[in-house]
């Protein structure tokens, strides 16, 4: 009976479970896939109570939170602007990974490259540009 009571260890499974915590808070909190403010996340009972119970402590503060959206690109999509986040999309993760490649395929700019090298002052090298 008392390890049906355990809790996690914050580690690998912890984590795994935060994430699905926050997930599942996040798409709960969504109105029209819109971006939910992170105070929203850390006043959702789950989060709270998530935190209470595994990390012993109450939820971060935006600092860490910020730290914890943007070390996740490939799982959430967050405006630092308006402190929003939403779970990534299917669709955003394609319209990504499309404009990465053609960023990486882009021809070489030979032209402005040559004019920018043929330039002999600072003044020049600006008009080029």
């Amino acid at each position: 009976a008392q390890a049906a009571l355990a809790q996690p260890a914050v580690g690998e499974a912890g984590w795994a479970v935060m994430d699905e915590v926050v997930k599942t808070a996040v798409e709960g909190l969504s109105e029209n896939s819109n971006f939910v403010p992170v105070d929203k996340i850390k006043g959702d009972a789950k989060v709270r109570s998530y935190f209470r119970r595994v990390l012993f402590k109450p939820p971060w503060e935006n600092p860490v939170w910020v730290t914890y959206f943007q070390s996740r690109p490939a799982d959430w999509e967050f405006d630092e602007r308006t402190m929003g986040v939403k779970v990534k999309s299917e669709l955003s993760a394609q319209i990504e990974a499309t404009a990465r490649h053609k960023r990486k395929t882009a021809s070489f700019p030979e032209a402005l490259y040559s004019a920018v090298l043929r330039a002999g002052t600072p003044v020049d090298t600006s008009t080029v540009v």
